[in-house]
C-alpha cells in the first residue's frame, strides 16, 4: 500500500516533467520561428540587389555555354568562327562588369538605398537593347537559330553594361547631391549655433557678470567701510562670497562656450612661460601658498590663448581644496617622447573615494565640490589632442598629470611653422 502510494506522485511528477520538456520544446520552436520570421523581415531589397546583378552576369554567361554546347557541338573550329568570336570579345567585358559589379557594389560607396536603382538601370539597358535588336531582327535575314540567340546575348550583355554604368553614375551623382545638401545643411546651424553662443556669451559678460561684480563690489565696500554688527557682517560675507562663486561660474561657463564653439587657431606656445605666468598668478590669488616650479625650457605645444586656463584651474583647484594654513603645490613638466607631460602636485587631503569616477565629468548632481573647473580641464586638453588624469591621491596630497602633443605633432599641422611665441606676448 506505502509502496502503490510513493509510486503514485512519481508517475505524476514524471508526466509533469515530459509535459515541461514538450513545453520547453514547443517555445523552442516558437522561437525558432519567430527569429526566422524576424530575418525574413529584415531582408530588404537592397539587400538582395548585389546578388541579381551577378545572377544577371552568370546567366550570360551560361547562355555563352549553352550555346556552345548546343549549337556548336563544342567544337573549336565553330567557337572560333570570326562573327561569333567578334560578338563574344565585344561582350565579355560587359558581362564580367555585371558578374563582378554585385561584389563590387555591396562593398563600394554607394549608398544602399540606391542599389535597386542601379540593377533596375541594368534591367532597363537590358530591355531596350533586346527590343532595339530584335526590331533590327525582323527586317534582317538570320542565317541560323545559333546567330539569333547569339545576336539576342550580345544585346543583353550591351545592354545590362551600359545600364550598370549609367545606373552607377547616377547613384554617385545623387550621393555627392545629398553630401552637399547635409554639409549646407551642417554649415547653417553650425552658424545658427554660434549666434546663439555669441548671444550668449555676451548676455553673461555684459549683463551677469557685471551684475556679479557690481553686488560683490557693494558688499565688500559695506564691510570696509562701515562697522556692521556680527550678524550683518555675516550676511554681507554670505553676499561677498556667493557673487564671488557666481562669477567663478560664469566664467567657468565663458570657457566653455568659447572652447566649444570657436574653430581652433592654434600656434605654438611655450609651455614654461605660460606655466610661470599661472604660478605667479597663483600668488597673487591666495596669501601663504608656497610652490616648487620645475619646467624643460624645450616644451611646446600647439594651442590658443585658453590654455592657460587649463592650468590655471589645476592650481587654483589644489589650493582651494587644501585645509592646511600654508598649502605647498609642486609644478613639474618634462619631454617624454612626443609630448609633454606636465605634473601638479599638493599637499591636501585628497580626493573623496567617491568622486574619484566622476573627477573629470561635469557634474550635474552639485554633489561635490570642484564644480566646472576639473571638467573645463579635460574638455581643453581633448581640444589639444591631450589628455588629464588623476595620477595619485590620498591623505598625503593629490597628484595630476597633464599629457599634451609637442609642436611637432600638434592637433593643427597647418600651424606647425608658426614661431614660438608666450601666451602673454600680445
Amino acid at each position: 500500500m506505502h509502496e502503490a502510494g510513493y509510486e503514485r506522485p512519481d508517475e505524476t511528477s514524471q508526466t509533469g516533467v515530459e509535459f515541461e520538456e514538450s513545453s520547453v520544446s514547443s517555445l523552442d520552436r516558437d522561437s525558432d520561428l519567430s527569429g526566422a520570421l524576424a530575418r525574413i523581415r529584415r531582408f530588404r531589397a537592397e539587400d538582395v540587389a548585389p546578388l541579381c546583378l551577378s545572377a544577371i552576369g552568370v546567366a550570360l554567361v551560361l547562355l555563352v555555354v549553352v550555346e556552345w554546347i548546343l549549337f556548336a557541338r563544342l567544337r573549336l573550329a565553330l567557337i572560333l568562327h570570326p562573327v561569333n568570336l567578334t560578338g563574344l570579345l565585344t561582350s565579355a567585358p560587359s558581362m564580367a562588369a555585371l558578374v563582378y559589379g554585385g561584389h563590387w557594389l555591396a562593398r563600394s560607396d554607394v549608398a544602399p538605398d540606391r542599389y535597386v536603382r542601379v540593377v533596375g538601370w541594368c534591367a532597363a539597358g537590358i530591355t531596350v537593347s533586346s527590343a532595339m535588336n530584335l526590331l533590327i531582327m525582323s527586317t534582317t535575314p538570320v542565317p541560323d537559330p545559333w546567330y539569333l540567340v547569339g545576336w539576342l546575348r550580345w544585346a543583353m550583355s550591351i545592354g545590362g553594361g551600359v545600364g550598370l554604368l549609367v545606373g552607377v553614375i547616377e547613384a554617385r551623382a545623387i550621393e555627392r547631391e545629398r553630401t552637399a545638401e547635409r554639409a549646407t545643411v551642417r554649415a547653417d546651424y553650425a552658424e545658427s549655433r554660434r549666434e546663439w553662443f555669441d548671444y550668449l556669451n555676451s548676455l553673461l559678460r555684459h549683463e551677469v557678470l557685471n551684475t556679479s561684480n557690481v553686488i560683490s563690489g557693494r558688499s565688500a565696500l559695506l564691510l570696509e567701510e562701515y562697522d556692521p554688527d556680527d550678524e550683518a557682517r555675516s550676511h554681507l560675507e554670505t553676499i561677498t562670497r556667493q557673487s564671488e562663486d557666481l562669477t567663478r561660474v560664469i566664467r567657468d561657463v565663458r570657457v566653455l562656450l568659447e572652447a566649444t564653439d570657436r574653430d581652433p587657431q592654434y600656434e605654438a606656445i611655450d609651455l614654461a612661460s605660460t606655466l610661470e605666468a599661472e604660478v605667479a598668478s597663483l600668488h597673487d590669488g591666495y596669501e601663504g601658498v608656497r610652490t616648487e616650479l620645475s619646467v624643460a625650457d624645450d616644451l611646446t605645444v600647439m594651442a590658443d590663448d585658453l590654455l592657460p586656463r587649463l592650468f590655471s584651474n589645476l592650481l587654483s583647484n589644489a589650493v582651494e581644496h587644501n585645509d592646511g594654513d600654508s598649502p605647498e603645490v609642486h609644478v613639474t613638466g618634462e619631454k617624454t617622447g612626443d609630448s609633454a607631460v606636465v605634473r601638479i602636485a599638493d599637499d591636501g587631503p585628497g580626493i573623496p573615494a567617491e568622486q574619484l569616477e566622476t573627477l573629470f565629468e561635469r557634474d550635474t548632481t552639485k554633489s561635490t565640490t570642484h564644480g566646472l573647473g576639473l571638467f573645463i580641464v579635460r574638455t581643453l586638453a581633448d581640444r589639444y589632442g591631450g589628455t588629464v588624469a588623476l595620477t595619485e591621491t590620498g591623505p598625503d596630497g593629490t597628484t595630476i598629470t597633464v599629457e599634451l602633443p609637442l609642436a611637432e605633432r600638434g592637433p593643427d599641422p597647418a600651424a606647425r611653422d608658426v614661431a614660438v611665441v608666450p601666451p602673454d606676448s600680445e
